[in-house]
């Protein structure tokens, strides 16, 4: 299982879709940055240029523009592996629209039946209280981590 975070998050759907010389059966992507191009025209982060800087250039050139979707999590679907995503209702540091459509490209385009995905969407929970262990949003969190674990090992 692989569990990253906003930007982790971003890199766990990537890593999801790369040959790997291990098995991973789940990949849990909480709160990801799913479209980086759509982030980037975003500006999201506290001041509008984490995308920019992960990636070291802009989506505004042919060659930037080819980075970037190697690198965008919604351009590397179909999904190769089960994937979890988690998205707070509330979350202005990665909108929930993203990370919503991420969810309904995945689910069109997949091609592989017994690969599960699903989404657990927790209502007045933002992006940090999704992983902040005392908030009745992580254990909403876990559980879905743990439902969807038992799934995957079951197949």
């Amino acid at each position: 299982m692989l569990v990253g975070h906003s930007a982790g998050g971003a890199l766990v759907l990537w890593l999801g879709e790369q040959e790997l010389r291990v098995n991973v059966r789940l990949i849990v992507a909480v709160a990801p940055v799913t479209d980086l191009e759509d982030g980037y025209r975003r500006r999201l982060s506290d001041e509008g240029d984490a995308i920019e800087l992960y990636m070291k250039c802009t989506p505004d050139t042919a060659e930037g523009l080819r980075e970037y979707s190697k690198a965008s999590p919604i351009r590397l679907l179909p999904a190769r592996r089960n994937i979890l995503l988690v998205v707070g209702s509330e979350d202005r540091d990665v909108p929930a629209d993203m990370i919503e459509k991420y969810y309904q490209k995945a689910a069109k385009e997949k091609q592989d039946s017994d690969l599960l995905l699903q989404i657990v969407k927790i209502p007045e929970a933002d992006h940090y209280d999704i992983l902040s262990r005392g908030h009745l949003a992580w254990k909403k969190v876990k559980d879905g981590i743990v439902e969807i674990w038992k799934a995957c090992t079951e197949l």
